[in-house]
């Protein structure tokens, strides 16, 4: 498969964990529409300050999670994707700062861990519809997110299993992190 120059076909893959006393870390997982990684980036823990927590308030996921580890990682990558998917909903926030759609997946296996915790507090207003069988949400400041989302998902991303990058994401982050296993 061939594509124009300047042409993305990739779709981005963002998780956030967080730690107890370490803080936050995230990773981002560029893959090719075949499923096969083109790029990962991680960060280190980011541990928000006592006064942080106080003057952001519910605030502090979106912050931490969208507009610092979120937008790092999307400005250390070389390939830019079309579409970026989360796992963690605070991620959203990230779209204030670039041009990318951005989706909340929601995990669907009661049994796997999850992100939601991470953003218990936050109030980020989603608009919700299926994709590929999951219910996903897209920021509703940016309606016109759904149809490009939908579009880029016929297009390029049905053969790549939805939630399925989030394991090897998490995976990855506590390689790079061994003290973050004990979590």
């Amino acid at each position: 498969m061939t594509k124009a120059q300047g042409e993305s076909n990739s779709i981005g893959f963002i998780s956030v964990l967080k730690h107890a006393e370490l803080g936050f870390f995230g990773g981002l997982l560029i893959l090719n529409p075949h499923g096969r990684p083109l790029e990962f980036h991680c960060t280190l823990p980011l541990k928000p300050s006592r006064a942080q927590e106080i003057l952001y308030g519910p605030t502090l996921s979106s912050f931490l999670c969208g507009e610092l580890i979120g937008y790092a990682l999307i400005s250390k990558s070389k390939e830019e994707p079309v579409l970026v998917l989360s796992d963690n909903r605070s991620v959203l926030s990230l779209r204030h700062l670039i041009s990318i759609p951005i989706v909340f997946v929601e995990n669907q296996d009661a049994e796997s861990p999850t992100n939601n915790d991470l953003e218990e507090t936050d109030s980020i207003d989603m608009e919700h519809f299926r994709l590929a069988d999951h219910s996903v949400g897209i920021h509703r400041a940016y309606p016109m997110d759904r149809e490009s989302t939908l579009k880029i998902w016929k297009s390029i991303g049905a053969t790549i299993q939805l939630s399925e990058p989030f394991g090897r994401i998490q995976e990855a982050l506590q390689e790079a992190n061994p003290s973050t296993k004990a979590a």
